[in-house]
């Protein structure tokens, strides 16, 4: 049977601990939703979408971010207008929708924020976000610039 000195047991729990300590450290960033309890909802006028329309096709994007964008914060976002967004029909007809409306968003990226293809400490500046209509309900896309 081995004997371990008190020194080794102290060093071998003290290195259990903190690999501990590490584990949890790492996984609560990594689970971290995205923040948007602070996100500015700049409005847009449109003549295109009623505002009940940009309202619910707002709920879509921002879940996506507050459930894809860990470690993230959402700070601004709003609807390209409705001449811009005109560039952007041919999502529609590519995902067999009725409709696409586009927003326009800024975001810091945390330390530990992001999935790795965006850069930690950043902010993000005119981030898209696509949106199509299928039978009646607003689905996300796309996102990016």
């Amino acid at each position: 049977m081995v004997v371990l000195k008190k020194k080794s047991i102290f060093l071998l729990v003290g290195l259990l601990l903190l690999g501990l300590v590490l584990v949890f450290i790492y996984t609560g960033f990594k689970m971290r939703k995205g923040d948007v309890s602070k996100v500015h909802i700049k409005e847009v006028v449109s003549t295109k979408y009623s505002k009940e329309e940009l309202e619910d096709a707002l709920e879509v994007a921002i879940h996506y971010f507050e459930t894809h964008f860990n470690g993230c914060v959402l700070k601004e976002i709003s609807y390209v207008g409705d001449e811009k967004n005109q560039d952007y029909t041919d999502f529609a007809t590519r995902n067999g929708a009725e409709d696409v409306i586009v927003f326009t968003s800024n975001f810091d990226v945390g330390l530990f924020g992001g999935d790795g293809s965006l850069n930690r400490g950043d902010t993000y500046t005119n981030f898209n976000w696509i949106l199509v209509k299928k039978d009646g309900t607003w689905v996300h896309v796309d996102h990016g610039y």
